[in-house]
C-alpha cells in the first residue's frame, strides 16, 4: 500500500508551524529594530528550526505556496548543522570561560566596615 503524496492530513502541522514560525520571525524582527541587534539566541534558534521543519514539510501538503524565507534556504540548511550548538551554548557559541568574565561582585560573609 502507497501512501498519497502530497496529503491533506499534514496540513493542520504545517498551518501551526508556519504560524509559530510568523509569530517568532516578527518579534526577532521587532528586537532587532528596537535594540539594533539579533534576538537572544535560544529564540533565533527556535525560529530557524520552525524555518527548517516548515521547509522540509511543505512539499507533503498540497495547495501551499513555497514560505517567504525560502531564497534563504542554502543559508538554513547550514545554519540547522550548528542550531543545537546555538540553542544549548556549545562549541563556539558557548559563553566565555570564567577568567576572562568581567568580575562580580561577591558578598563575604564578615563584620560591618565603620568606614563611612
Amino acid at each position: 500500500m502507497t501512501s498519497p503524496w502530497p496529503d491533506p492530513a499534514y496540513t493542520p502541522a504545517y498551518e501551526l508551524l508556519t504560524a509559530a514560525e510568523n509569530h517568532l520571525a516578527a518579534l526577532h524582527h521587532a528586537h532587532r529594530v528596537k535594540y539594533g541587534h539579533s534576538a537572544e539566541p535560544h529564540a533565533a534558534a527556535a525560529m530557524y528550526a520552525l524555518q527548517y521543519a516548515t521547509l522540509i514539510l511543505q512539499p507533503a501538503v498540497p495547495d501551499t505556496h513555497e514560505p517567504a524565507f525560502l531564497d534563504n534556504a542554502e543559508r538554513l540548511l547550514e545554519l540547522m548543522k550548528n542550531w543545537r550548538d546555538a540553542a544549548l551554548g556549545l562549541g563556539e557559541f558557548a559563553p566565555a570561560a570564567p577568567d576572562t568574565a568581567l568580575p562580580a561582585l561577591r558578598l563575604v560573609p564578615g563584620r560591618r566596615s565603620d568606614r563611612p
